[in-house]
């Protein structure tokens, strides 16, 4: 099979599996959040190499990160009901953020209405046994994406493709 090809391939059940993983938080949440981070950070390099433009990739991207955040919003109805609302208003933040970055074309937004919702998420996952009271938590995960979407929109960082896959993702900044 020819590179190009393989690389169709590769993205092709990369994207099916971003689809599906939303379905496995009911089953195993833990390893639902890893599985989307991880597919979250590797297909950007998949559609960098096939040379996607920055914004196709970046609203193909969105629209699979609102599909696992309403993923989460339906689990979190069922595991955790007492933060639903409070997630629903997370959510809706990020909404603005992700329509106005894709929209306008303008990563700035990603850093001005941040991914508190899915650190939050994480938090909730992993740290319910703390005493920590749901505004601590959402203050450490506000700090902690706020970071995130700096080192990730502002110095055009990607972890997985520099340090895993060994390749280094650099939109050309006229083809945004």
């Amino acid at each position: 099979m020819k590179k190009k090809q393989k690389q169709k391939t590769t993205l092709a059940f990369i994207l099916t599996l971003r689809i599906l993983v939303p379905f496995v938080l009911f089953f195993n949440p833990y390893i639902a959040l890893g599985m989307s981070l991880f597919l979250d950070q590797v297909d950007g390099q998949y559609f960098f190499d096939l040379g996607v433009k920055w914004h196709i990739y970046n609203a193909i991207d969105k629209v699979l990160d609102y599909w696992w955040y309403l993923g989460i919003l339906g689990f979190i109805s069922v595991s955790y009901p007492q933060y639903f609302f409070i997630f629903l208003a997370l959510l809706i933040v990020r909404t603005i953020g992700q329509i106005a970055g894709v929209f306008l074309k303008k990563e700035y937004f990603y850093i001005l209405f941040p991914n508190i919702y899915e650190w939050f998420f994480i938090l909730t996952l992993f740290l319910p046994f703390l005493p920590l009271n749901w505004e601590i938590r959402l203050f450490v995960a506000s700090g902690i994406a706020v970071l995130l979407e700096l080192a990730i929109h502002a110095t055009n960082i990607h972890f997985v493709s520099k340090y895993i896959l060994k390749k280094e993702i650099k939109w050309e900044k006229n083809k945004r």
